[in-house]
């Protein structure tokens, strides 16, 4: 055997020779080099696994269902752009110039919810509502919001404005003296025009109601009154509560006095 055949066949035996703990220790060395070049190539368990964390919570959109000035309790529903957590269950907002419906308050999914409004009554103004940071948080728990959101609703609940205006023969006193023309005026269109006369009169008569107003213009009347003769003293015209309605809003009790002179 040539003394390149010898040193080829001794390193075997030499290896076989090894103790068996540094058998144990080369082998943990070889695992651990392998594991780290597994981490320097991203492999494995890396903490990279899987999307970064949020760093901003989603946006906020506030929609109602109501265009031009709301006349009674509409929709508001939240649009969120992505899904969110609500801390309490419910969204935390401000809210003047009306109040939420009991109970109204809907989750119609993760990202979108709703809830009712109705107007102050009897007045005109601006709902604002203010949804502010920290009232709700990225899905995960992890951002809250840092901005307030803000819409609002014009809304007017005003009961129809009406005039009432004699306009026969009256005295120096501005007393009616004779039968004239009286024209009655609301202060939009009513929801239901009049074909007759709502009003109560008391003394006198009244004759050929008519509306002279146009479709969809602000309501319009007259008729004849003719007072009884040789008479002193007052008349009255009463148009009763709920008469008439303009957006679902019926007129308060309207009453108007005029001094009556008819005698000779």
């Amino acid at each position: 055997m040539s003394k390149k055949e010898s040193r080829s066949a001794a390193q075997p035996q030499a290896f076989r020779d090894e103790p068996l703990a540094s058998l144990r220790a080369r082998r943990r060395w070889l695992a651990a080099a392998g594991a780290l070049a597994l981490a320097g190539c991203g492999g494995g368990g890396s903490s990279n696994d899987g999307p970064p964390p949020a760093s901003v919570a989603p946006s906020l959109d506030i929609r109602g269902d109501v265009l031009g000035d709301a006349r009674g309790v509409f929709t508001v529903t939240f649009f969120f752009s992505d899904a969110v957590l609500l801390p309490s269950g419910t969204l935390a907002f401000s809210l003047s110039g009306g109040s939420t419906e009991a109970g109204s308050f809907t989750r119609l999914n993760d990202r979108t919810f709703s809830v009712r409004i109705r107007p102050n009554a009897s007045a005109q103004g601006l709902i604002d509502l203010r949804v502010p940071p920290g009232a709700y948080r990225d899905v995960d728990g992890r951002v809250s919001n840092t901005v307030t959101y803000v819409f609002t609703q014009p809304y007017d609940t005003l009961p129809p404005a009406v005039t009432l205006r004699f306009g026969g023969p009256v005295n120096a006193l501005g007393f009616i003296t004779g039968p004239g023309l009286v024209t009655l005026s609301f202060s939009g269109a009513l929801d239901t025009a009049l074909t007759s006369n709502p009003l109560t009169i008391s003394p006198g008569s009244a004759s050929a109601f008519t509306r002279t107003s146009a479709a969809g213009q602000p309501d319009v009347y007259t008729f004849q009154y003719t007072p009884p003769p040789n008479t002193t003293g007052v008349v009255g015209f009463d148009l009763p509560a709920n008469s008439v309605r303009r957006n679902g809003i019926g007129n308060r009790d309207e009453f108007w006095n005029f001094g009556l002179a008819t005698g000779p």
